[in-house]
């Protein structure tokens, strides 16, 4: 699948049609941004994120370690949108936005594990300045861009 580049249309190094969303592709669709490339397969059976469930074969260059624990010191490693201002500079938000989370209600909960809802939305709207997530900066998800809305617009909010 490399050279394909998540940032250049390069048609000179490898016929564009190779790979439908690449960065030569202006309107990509699904709602994926325009000129910026995949780069790499990926398969996903199960997908979380961090220290969270995952289950998938990615091909490409390997990735630190640090990354599946939350604990690299390059800001922006460790999860999308953290810290908010690394994200802002790329002037294009991730691949995913809006996606929604809710409790898994059939676990016992841990009072102690408990999330405001306040506090997160603060957290999020202020923007976050550290490089990883812990329980009162982002959303149990760990996922900054997800709704954290009314559930179905009424009471009780996504990811509280």
């Amino acid at each position: 699948m490399w050279p394909f580049s998540y940032d250049k249309c390069e048609p000179d190094l490898f016929d564009t049609s190779y790979q439908r969303i690449s960065a030569c592709n202006d309107n990509p669709g699904y709602g994926l941004n325009p000129n910026q490339g995949r780069g790499a397969p990926e398969i996903d059976v199960l997908e979380g994120g961090a220290t969270l469930v995952s289950s998938s074969l990615q091909i490409g260059p390997d990735p630190p370690l640090c990354i599946y624990g939350g604990t690299c010191s390059t800001p922006g490693a460790n999860y999308v949108g953290v810290p908010t201002a690394v994200y802002a500079q790329r002037k294009h938000k991730s691949w995913y936005q809006g996606l929604r989370y809710s409790a898994n209600n059939l676990c016992k909960s841990d009072p102690k594990a408990k999330q405001s809802y306040n506090t997160i939305a603060a957290s999020i709207k202020a923007g976050i300045t550290e490089t990883s997530c812990s329980g009162d900066i982002c959303p149990a998800s760990n996922d900054v861009n997800g709704d954290l809305s009314l559930i179905d617009g009424k009471g009780g909010s996504l990811g509280d």
